[in-house]
This record gives C-alpha cells, sequence and structure tokens, in this order.
C-alpha cells in the first residue's frame, strides 16, 4: 500500500522543534517560583489551556503572568514564553515540498496559541524566506477553532472541513503525543506516532507500512 494522499501533521515536535523545558527554565530565570506548575506538557495551567482556546487574548495572557512576575517587562514574558520554539529544520521544509510535488496534500493540526504561531511564521520566513503557511493547504489551529486535541471535537471538525466525515481512513495524522494518535485513531484516521524532533524523511518512502500502529 501507499502512503495516503492526505496528510495531517501535528505542528511541535513534528514540523517545528521544540524544547518545552525551556518556558519552564526561562521563567524560573526571571523569578518565577515552580513555573513547572503552569508551563509544562504535563503541568499546564488554565491560563495557558485558555490561551490555545482563543478565550483569552495575548495581551491578557501577558498581563495575567506580569500580575506573577511585576518586574519582567511584557517583551521578556513573550521572549520567555517563546523560548520553546526552536523553528523548522531545513530537512523538513525538503520533505513537505517534496510530498507537495509528489500530489500529496498537507495539513496542519495543532493546540497552539497565537504568540507562538506568530513566533514560528517569523522565525521561518526570516530562516527559510517564504511563508509558513505555503508548506500546507490548510492550517487548523486550537486558538482560532475554539477546540484542542485530543477532543473528539477536534478532529471531528477538522474532518468535516476536509469533507472526511465517511471516509477519514483516506488520511493519515501524525502527532509526537501518543494520547492525541489515539484519539484520532478511534475515529478512523490512520494514523503514526512521531518520535519528537525527529526526522520526517521516512515519509519520503512511499509506504504506509508507518500506519500499522
Amino acid at each position: 500500500m501507499i502512503l495516503p494522499k492526505m496528510i495531517l501533521f501535528d505542528l511541535g515536535g513534528v514540523i517545528e522543534q521544540i524544547s518545552p523545558s525551556n518556558v519552564a527554565s526561562a521563567f524560573k530565570r526571571l523569578g518565577m517560583d515552580n513555573p513547572e506548575r503552569f508551563f509544562s506538557l504535563e503541568g499546564q495551567s488554565q491560563l495557558c489551556e485558555d490561551f490555545e482556546l482563543g478565550k483569552v487574548s495575548s495581551s491578557d495572557f501577558v498581563s495575567s503572568i506580569q500580575k506573577k512576575l511585576p518586574s519582567a517587562t511584557h517583551q521578556q514574558i513573550i521572549d520567555a514564553w517563546n523560548s520553546n520554539l526552536l523553528g523548522v529544520a531545513a530537512e523538513t521544509t525538503q520533505v513537505l515540498q517534496t510530498l507537495r510535488m509528489r500530489g500529496h496534500q498537507l495539513f496542519a493540526l495543532s493546540n497552539t496559541n497565537a504568540l507562538h504561531f506568530e513566533k514560528i511564521k517569523m522565525q521561518f520566513l526570516a530562516l527559510q524566506g517564504f511563508p509558513f503557511c505555503y508548506l500546507f493547504d490548510q492550517v487548523f489551529v486550537s486558538y482560532e477553532i475554539g477546540l484542542r486535541k485530543p477532543t473528539r471535537a477536534f478532529f471531528t471538525y477538522v474532518l468535516e472541513a476536509l469533507f472526511l466525515g465517511a471516509s477519514p481512513g483516506e488520511a493519515i495524522f501524525i502527532d509526537d503525543i501518543a494520547v492525541n494518535t489515539a484519539s484520532a485513531r478511534a475515529l478512523g484516521l490512520q494514523v503514526h506516532t512521531h518520535l519528537i524532533n525527529s526526522s520526517i524523511s521516512y515519509l519520503l518512502s512511499g509506504s504506509s507500512d508507518i500506519c500499522k500502529e
């Protein structure tokens, strides 16, 4: 069997290189006590979740953190928040472009927020010379649609938007978090749980063996 025509990618840890622990470390340097309670995959605060759902604006998010760190500037907080974003590897860009040349449709599905997504786009444009979103046919980000992975509602929204409600098996979803791929699989998508920050060059083999999970 061959790789499905439609490929749905998570961003952080799959397309965008990340270091989640950088955020807690950066806020600790700014003087925050126990930032791991607020800024980790295991201990993400309600404020962070609301920010990813678009319920909180960027300015209100920064202001809320500033109440805990009154000596930190607005920009210092933004820089600390964005410190987990390490950019998109040139090889990753080349793989995505090759997949598109081969006729695949590419989509991004991300739990993210306005500050992170803006940083991803700015970094990419500065380093690779063209807009990040040109890599994909469509991008679904949680803060715009008001839904987060791994909820059933998130994947149902995407499937309906892509007219895949009756045939989800015609697409593959790639994410580095197992609970997300498990949720997608439950709705009929082919899935692959990616090793965080590793190469996606295996997709160029054209094989669907990666779907056998």
